[in-house]
């Protein structure tokens, strides 16, 4: 199912996603592990980390970079920051330490947002 969902993913965002590179999906006793990294349109790139159990996703990372590879916005459910409303859902943005509240949970959720923000500043 993970890998269903990340290829529908890769197409239903082709106009977003310039490339995909170091793509790599492990399975092993009902866990699925998906790393790979997306070339943005204008330049940027999306680092993405996903673990499924059982076709739940119970861990993810989306860390956004520009061309220079500095932090744009870092999306994670890493259970360190107790303060957000949304925890563990939270999102750093252009700092590790600038952390915020994040109702992007999906990788379909992050590239949206993405496709958002690049559509206004075009």
């Amino acid at each position: 199912m993970p890998k269903i969902l990340i290829f529908n993913t890769f197409r239903n965002f082709s106009s977003l996603i310039y490339s995909v590179e170091d793509m790599s999906v492990t399975e092993r006793e009902g866990i699925v592990m998906i790393k790979s990294k997306m070339l943005i349109i204008d330049g940027s790139n999306l680092r993405v980390s996903e673990v499924w159990v059982d076709d739940n996703l119970e861990k993810y990372s989306y860390y956004w970079f520009d061309e220079e590879n500095k932090l744009l916005i870092g999306w994670d459910n890493a259970p360190h920051w107790e303060t957000t409303k949304t925890f563990p859902h939270h999102k750093h943005v252009k700092r590790k330490d600038n952390v915020e509240d994040s109702d992007e949970r999906l990788l379909d959720d992050v590239l949206e947002y993405i496709r958002k923000l690049i559509i206004r500043s075009s």
